[in-house]
């Protein structure tokens, strides 16, 4: 066991007494109170957790105890959408003519290409196709839903 001021062993035995009272070898029973008595401090979580943020896997001495170290809490990730879903949802709105014309006007060459680029799915909220799905006169909470 390791003290954590000085981090030198500290050498203990089973049969020895804490407080008083003998304990086994599964310290994760043992009272905060008798762990410090040799020198063990149970990690806990900070008092005030700041939004955005959550308890991490480093721990830090905080003059009285031991505490998680906060964290930022990653983003979540961007949802995305299937390309033949939004084909689908297109197609069957009576629109898939006018998606086609769309992409085939002149200047549209860039939109076509990502259309058609080998990727399976674009992000829910990508410009252009929110901007293709509104030209189209869809709605695009409708067309770019959660299949």
């Amino acid at each position: 066991m390791t003290d954590l001021f000085s981090r030198n062993l500290i050498r203990w035995d089973p049969s020895q007494r804490i407080n008083g009272i003998r304990y086994g070898r599964d310290i994760a029973r043992w009272p905060d109170e008798d762990l410090a008595a040799i020198g063990l401090y149970r990690a806990k979580p900070p008092d005030v957790i700041p939004e955005g943020m959550q308890p991490g896997a480093g721990v830090e001495w905080d003059g009285s105890s031991v505490r998680y170290v906060l964290e930022e809490i990653p983003p979540a990730p961007r949802r995305r959408v299937e390309k033949w879903l939004i084909i689908e949802r297109v197609n069957a709105a009576g629109k898939a003519a006018a998606a086609d014309a769309l992409l085939n006007l002149p200047g549209n060459e860039f939109a076509k290409f990502r259309w058609l680029a080998p990727v399976e799915s674009v992000f829910f909220d990508d410009p252009d196709t929110v901007a293709m799905v509104e030209a189209l006169e869809l709605d695009p909470d409708v067309i770019m839903a959660v299949g």
